[in-house]
């Protein structure tokens, strides 16, 4: 009869099949008590220590950094301070810093304009704040992009607050994203959207939009997306004439 390694880790050779044909993979009942109990250690192990990867010894959870879920991550605390700590790691973050300044001084100069106090005074309502908060990030979406603050103000300005393809009222976005409230609530949000998705963020390609506008559109060009609102409220008008007619039949 075939034989296999006892599952446990005894080390014991034992039948692969029982005497009803069912495959075995323990020696008995012993076997499997102590399979489970190694199981159980195995986890209370894991659950409260964790194998540094740098000095590759498992220590209590307490002597790692926790996440935001409550789990531990990277290097160890006594690993961490000695690596960040020596004088080798602090030469290297200089040169990379020095490297990542050269490259990148032109954003970095843009960047600090965005803080100073004459662009900060271009602010007369919360919304035309929020428009300078938001435009770093915009910018750092297209790296060639020529969107400056006091153009997004002037965009707003234009379409006085409403959405460019609804014409409602646009909303300033709440703290905590999209993501952390409900539909009816984020609807109405201000959001930045390309006329042509291809070009990117330029001048004279953005427009100032709803969130349900901006998700309704999606990756269309506008006369993509004119071509598509334009069948589909013929056709919702053909079925709603229809379905007036129908009612009215069977009344």
């Amino acid at each position: 009869m075939e034989q296999i390694v006892c599952r446990c880790g005894c080390g014991q050779m034992t039948n692969a099949f029982d005497a009803r044909g069912r495959a075995r993979t323990f020696g008995n009942q012993a076997h499997v008590a102590r399979y489970a109990k190694q199981c159980h250690e195995k986890q209370v192990r894991e659950a409260t220590t964790k194998r540094c990867p740098h000095c590759k010894t498992r220590k209590q959870v307490n002597r790692f950094l926790i996440d935001g879920t409550g789990k531990p991550y990277g290097n160890c605390k006594a690993c961490r301070k000695a690596i960040y700590g020596s004088e080798n790691y602090r030469a290297k973050v200089r040169i990379r810093t020095r490297r990542y300044i050269s490259k990148n001084r032109e954003r970095i100069n843009e960047t600090a304009r965005f803080r100073t106090a004459e662009v900060r005074a271009l602010a007369r309502t919360s919304h035309e704040r929020y428009i300078i908060f938001k435009a770093r990030t915009w910018r750092s979406k297209d790296r060639e992009s020529d969107l400056t603050p006091e153009y997004l103000i002037e965009l707003y300005s234009k379409q006085q607050g409403l959405c460019f393809y609804s014409n409602r009222p646009m909303l300033i976005p709440k703290a905590g994203g999209f993501r952390n409230h409900r539909w009816d609530e984020i609807k109405d949000w201000m959001t930045l959207d390309r006329l042509d998705p291809h070009k990117g963020y330029r001048q004279g390609n953005v427009v100032w939009c709803t969130h349900s506008s901006n998700l309704a559109k999606g990756y269309r060009s506008f006369h993509e997306f004119l071509e598509d609102v334009t069948l589909i409220a013929n056709t919702l008008q053909q079925r709603a004439d229809r379905l007036a007619d129908f009612i009215g039949s069977n009344t």
